[in-house]
């Protein structure tokens, strides 16, 4: 199925005046993008094992066709203006559009791979599985979901921008992908990320010595329409431009990177060339700032941070400096700056906040606040509107981040499978099935709990007294719960007067943790088949003697798939696949975390320099926890 129909090489593009009425449109198409990302994951779900090529091309097809619709929506976000200005803004509004052009590209190439045919046990290529490639799908749907929010905020950024600044003079270049006025624009090798697929392997090619294959496909889609229908035009050289010194970072000096890798890695650096990086004038990096909200608790405190943002705010020019250079600085250092500065405040309080709500907490909002209203609306400088909004809804209680979540069941709750007799209910009375989704509603809730701050620096080792001040209060609750499933499981059985009651007992939490395996829960899995492998049901010899073969067969599969063999490397591929949604054994985490915390030291060797390298792995796994929280 094709995404596109034919279309003339000379095509006039649409422009749009930036007013309310467009942010208007474009919310409405954003909430049509979500809609339609939502239809399509109601297509990922595979409800039968067995996939025929009937079923297989039946499955390409519909998400092919749910997958067009949802560019068809994103496409409609895509016009370009008929208005720029030479600003940093500018900047941040092309880095989020193209995020959306890449999301939308890959999404075309994974949808294609769902429907391009599959490997069998002759095939030469194996390509991914079709759950892979369901899974890859889904995960690009997440991507455009959020870059069509941010593209949105951009947009109202900017509209505050042409509000106070409306007698700026037009720049040159439009803001399309061609021509336009910031290089970070052109896409940056996202390709590179995406994992190889069937369809993209094509027909194998032999080349004669000295021929330059990269060169030979890049003839080949030079004039792509694939290319021109994302907006991608590949970057002209230039020659390098001498930066002047009042433009350069301050504090790069104090910046530590790793030269081994190819592309060099921060390493880390001074808290106050962290928080330059954070808000850095020349570039934005989405994945550093990210991994710094996620875990700058490890490495500093609420208080520190929103003063070293202040600072940046009144960053003052070199001394010296006057005339030209100094409208220079001005318009490509400290407005870009405060701009950062401005996004970081609301990106923390939007999706980051990890504070209490005691009064310290409460000065400190109050404190941003009065930050935004007296200072940042004073300069004119745009987002200071949602950003006091953000603040508010956190002085109120309200999570920001909580209106992001979006049901996404496809059909309505199962109907419960009640006992018959529910006056004199007995354990052996209640559908495994049943208990098995009690026991994952209850886990889900708990798991759902966990904040990013609980798993910064072995806080769930602390012991404190009161246990409102608990720093790590969710992921105790979590492990209390599967310790006491785990010991009553153990309990139910060992209660049981003779060996037949208690192999029929051990026979149905056998059932159980099956469907804790059907359903995803992973958590309660572990929890049941480790009681069932502790020493006082282990040594119950005669009792297991009785097992019928198919449960000890089922059992001793649940245990190859939890087993700590290569670091759990059966369970970690298992929740790959897994089809959300999906509760994964938090002891890993927990392993994971620990190993960090303990094998790379908080400081670099030998300097006082923080070690970002470190909060960055952790990034990863708290990442890796927050994307089943949803």
């Amino acid at each position: 199925m094709s995404f596109m129909d034919d279309e003339p090489d000379a095509v006039t593009e649409p422009t749009a005046q930036l007013d309310q009425a467009l942010l208007e449109r474009m919310e409405d198409l954003k909430r049509l993008v979500v809609t339609s990302i939502r239809r399509l994951d109601e297509h990922l779900i595979l409800r039968e094992k067995l996939i025929t090529p009937q079923k297989h091309r039946k499955i390409g097809d519909n998400i092919c066709r749910q997958g067009s619709q949802v560019i068809e929506w994103s496409r409609s976000t895509w016009h370009p203006w008929d208005r720029t200005f030479t600003n940093p803004q500018i900047n941040d509004f092309a880095e989020q559009k193209q995020k959306l052009y890449d999301s939308a590209s890959d999404l075309v190439m994974a949808c294609q791979a769902v429907a391009s045919p599959l490997a069998d046990e002759w095939a030469e290529v194996r390509g991914s599985s079709l759950e892979e490639r369901l899974n890859r799908v889904r995960s690009i749907g997440r991507d455009l979901d959020t870059a069509a929010s941010q593209i949105l905020f951009s947009l109202q950024l900017l509209s505050e921008l042409m509000v106070s600044e409306h007698g700026i003079e037009r720049d040159p270049h439009r803001l399309t992908d061609g021509g336009a006025a910031y290089e970070s624009h052109i896409r940056n090798g996202s390709s590179n990320l995406r994992p190889q697929m069937l369809a993209d392997i094509g027909q194998s090619k032999s080349y004669p010595d000295g021929a330059n294959p990269a060169a030979d496909m890049q003839r080949n889609v030079e004039n792509s329409k694939v290319k021109r229908f994302f907006g991608e035009v590949p970057a002209t050289p230039r020659d390098a431009e001498e930066v002047p010194e009042y433009l350069q970072l301050d504090h790069e000096g104090e910046i530590a990177y790793d030269t081994k890798t190819d592309v060099p890695q921060l390493r880390g650096g001074t808290l106050t060339a962290l928080v330059e990086q954070l808000t850095r004038h020349d570039r934005l990096d989405s994945h550093f700032n990210n991994t710094f909200l996620l875990t700058y608790r490890s490495f500093t405190t609420a208080p520190e941070l929103f003063d070293m943002l202040v600072k940046r705010w009144t960053l003052q020019p070199p001394p010296g400096l006057a005339g030209p250079d100094l409208q220079t600085w001005v318009d490509k250092k400290q407005k870009p700056i405060r701009f950062r500065v401005v996004n970081i405040l609301k990106s923390w309080f939007d999706t980051y906040w990890m504070e209490g709500s005691d009064e310290a907490s409460q000065q400190l909002m109050q404190r941003v606040y009065n930050f935004a209203k007296d200072t940042v609306q004073s300069t004119s400088t745009p987002g200071a509107g949602p950003l006091m909004t953000a603040i508010e809804q956190r002085m109120r209680g309200q999570d920001a981040s909580s209106k992001k979540l979006i049901l996404t069941m496809n059909s309505q709750a199962p109907p419960p499978i009640v006992p018959k007799n529910m006056k004199k209910l007995k354990f052996l009375d209640i559908d495994a099935l049943e208990f098995a989704r009690q026991l994952t509603i209850i886990e889900s809730r708990l798991y759902g709990k966990i904040k990013p701050t609980e798993c910064l620096n072995k806080t769930w080792h602390k012991k404190v007294g009161d246990p409102t001040l608990d720093p790590a209060a969710n992921v105790k609750a979590l492990i209390l719960h599967s310790n006491q499933l785990t010991n009553w499981v153990a309990q139910m059985i060992l209660t049981q007067a003779d060996v037949k009651r208690r192999v029929v007992v051990i026979k149905h939490f056998v059932a159980i943790a099956d469907k804790c395996r059907f359903l995803s829960n992973f958590s309660c899995l572990t929890s049941i088949i480790s009681a069932l492998g502790s020493a006082p049901i282990h040594r119950l010899n005669r009792t297991w003697q009785q097992v019928n073969a198919r449960s000890t067969q089922v059992l001793e599969s649940m245990r190859k798939l939890m087993g700590s063999t290569k670091n759990f490397l059966e369970y970690r591929e298992a929740l790959q696949k897994a089809v959300p949604p999906c509760i994964p054994f938090f002891g890993i985490y927990l392993t994971d975390l620990t190993f960090i915390e303990d094998g790379i030291p908080s400081i670099i060797k030998k300097s006082q320099l923080i070690n970002f390298a470190k909060r960055a792995k952790t990034a990863e796994v708290i990442r890796d926890i927050q994307q089943y929280q949803n």
